[in-house]
């Protein structure tokens, strides 16, 4: 039901609802049972990328958290998953990496796909000099 609502609903705040419903919902499944429905978790990565662009700062941690949770399935969901998403990351990242919460949680999710092999090389050639070009701004920022 929640993953329909988070197809189909044209409402954001239902979206946000049911993203937040399926997080505790897939948290409380097995390994096992998420495994069983690795399918269905990958079969809304589309919407939750939606719902990264219509959520504002307050409540973008809510898709970014879903994305950590099904992240847990495997290292094949999480392969699938990454090149898909980082991008959109790593621009949120960029305007957003000082703000508390949200900051962390996307280095959070940032680290665990970096403990998958599949994820690493997406990350040498993407968050690395994005990284580094992020650096440089603020050290530019901080001598003028």
């Amino acid at each position: 039901m929640a993953i329909d609502a988070l197809k189909n609903e044209k409402t954001t705040s239902l979206k946000l609802v049911a993203c937040r419903t399926l997080v505790k919902y897939a948290r409380k499944m097995k390994k096992e049972a998420l495994l069983e429905n690795a399918h269905k978790f990958e079969g809304i990565l589309d919407n939750l990328l939606e719902l990264l662009d219509l959520s504002n700062k307050e409540v973008m941690y809510l898709p970014i958290e879903a994305f950590q949770t099904f992240s847990r399935v495997n290292q094949e969901t999480v392969s699938k998953m990454a090149p898909k998403i980082t991008p959109k990351l790593l621009l949120i990242f960029k305007s957003e990496h000082s703000e508390g919460n949200l900051g962390q949680e996307l280095i959070n999710l940032f680290k665990q796909w970096c403990q998958y092999d599949d994820c690493r090389d997406i990350f040498i050639n993407t968050f690395i000099p994005f990284t580094t070009k992020i650096i440089k701004i603020q050290s530019y920022s901080c001598a003028t």
